[in-house]
């Protein structure tokens, strides 16, 4: 039988069409190609860095804008973010300690747990809110540390400023006019030094990961060592004001064209694994339920 041919429109090649074959389906084929590029886009997603005072002391010192023109002046403007860091971290260090110190005053007066007058599932379900409180801000230090981890590593400290790059082509269409932005403000043109992340590690990510370990080992047992009822509640709202003073922080100190800037930088893309993706709720709740058991068991 003798062969058709025609052109390929994607290729512009002739291709050979045998008609003794039986006509394929292309059917499973597309679905098999269209099942296998939604697993390669489950398998990276992308976050935001909070919008915190620990995120902006990270990103300032290798990020400006255009007004930070003169060395003296960007000097100014990071010592102004640190120095608030470094009283964000001063503040929620100390009232961990007083936490603490309530704590154990309250245990010794009221007996462990309170003596249990309160009301089992109420003081259970606070439990459970106030472990997740805290498991959610551990989970965002380590998300933080991804994006450190991945800044590209140079001998010598480079900032990068997206407004004085090269402005878009106005001839090109408005997908390739997005293509072209997204690359400019990539990170790949940041470099920061060993010594940066070191310093990030130490005085950032470091105390940020201690304040949420501390308020979630010595905070449980805040809560539920009192016999009202009413108090377990408070007590749990009174705690979670201690980790958001970071964000509170930020929202107080930070102008409105920083805030800004710094919420339209791209975001972070990171690998999940498979099994988080198909399975990630039933984990996290495990392990949420896992561990208010732990803390129940410890404290009462």
């Amino acid at each position: 039988m003798a062969r058709a041919v025609d052109g390929d429109p994607e290729f512009g090649k002739p291709i050979e069409h045998n008609h003794d074959e039986k006509p394929r389906d292309r059917g499973l084929s597309s679905v098999l190609q269209t099942a296998t590029c939604g697993a390669i886009k489950a398998s990276t997603a992308e976050i935001a860095l909070p919008e915190s005072i620990y995120t902006a002391a990270i990103l300032f010192p290798i990020f400006q804008t255009s007004e930070e023109r003169s060395a003296c002046r960007r000097f100014f403007l990071n010592f102004q973010v640190i120095g608030a860091l470094f009283a964000t971290t001063f503040v929620q260090m100390v009232l961990c300690y007083y936490v603490r110190t309530i704590y154990k005053a309250a245990e010794y007066e009221h007996g462990k747990c309170g003596h249990r007058k309160t009301i089992w599932w109420v003081r259970n379900l606070c439990i459970l809110v106030y472990t997740g409180y805290c498991i959610v801000d551990i989970f965002e230090t380590f998300e933080i540390a991804q994006f450190v981890q991945r800044l590209p590593t140079t001998r010598k400290f480079k900032t990068y400023a997206p407004e004085e790059q090269d402005e878009v082509r106005s001839d090109t269409s408005i997908w390739d006019k997005e293509e072209e932005t997204n690359k400019l403000n990539s990170f790949a043109r940041v470099e920061v030094t060993n010594l940066y992340k070191l310093m990030v590690y130490i005085f950032v990510l470091v105390p940020k990961f201690a304040v949420s370990v501390l308020l979630l080992l010595y905070g449980s047992g805040f809560v539920v060592t009192t016999k009202e009822n009413s108090d377990l509640i408070l007590n749990a709202l009174a705690l979670g004001f201690i980790l958001e003073l970071d964000e509170m922080i930020y929202e107080y100190v930070m102008t409105a064209n920083q805030k800004e800037f710094l919420s339209d930088l791209p975001k972070l893309k990171i690998h999940v694994l498979s099994v988080f993706t198909d399975f990630g709720i039933i984990i996290k709740m495990g392990c949420l339920v896992f561990l208010t058991n732990i803390q129940m068991n410890d404290f009462c």
